[in-house]
């Protein structure tokens, strides 16, 4: 505010990491756990991207490392979030993928709050 003259009143802090106090765990218990991972047919560790999927958030890039990766460990890549500008290429990615079986295509997941 100093150095750029802003108004107070317009400056948000946003946290960087998750606030437990604002934010409740909905799942209950390791049984919860166990019965969404079944329903979505998640069987080994996994890395979460939660967002549109789309070229410009590097999507595919984060196919690519992936890919990489999964030759030293067995692992599934989940990806949540509606289909969003350049999902082709996403797509495509994923198509090309030799570890296409361990990518998971959720599509857009109502919250559980």
């Amino acid at each position: 505010m100093h150095y750029y003259g802003s108004n107070q009143n317009r400056i948000q802090v946003i946290p960087l990491a998750y606030n437990k106090d604002i934010y409740s765990n909905a799942i209950d218990s390791s049984e919860d756990v166990e019965t969404i991972l079944r329903k979505y047919s998640i069987t080994k560790p996994f890395i979460l991207s939660v967002g549109r999927l789309e070229e410009k958030k590097n999507t595919p890039r984060m196919i690519e490392v992936f890919n990489t990766i999964k030759k030293v460990i067995d692992f599934e890549l989940v990806l949540i979030g509606s289909p969003g500008v350049g999902y082709d290429q996403v797509k495509e990615k994923i198509k090309m993928s030799p570890f296409k079986t361990d990518i998971k295509e959720l599509g857009y997941v109502r919250p559980l709050m």
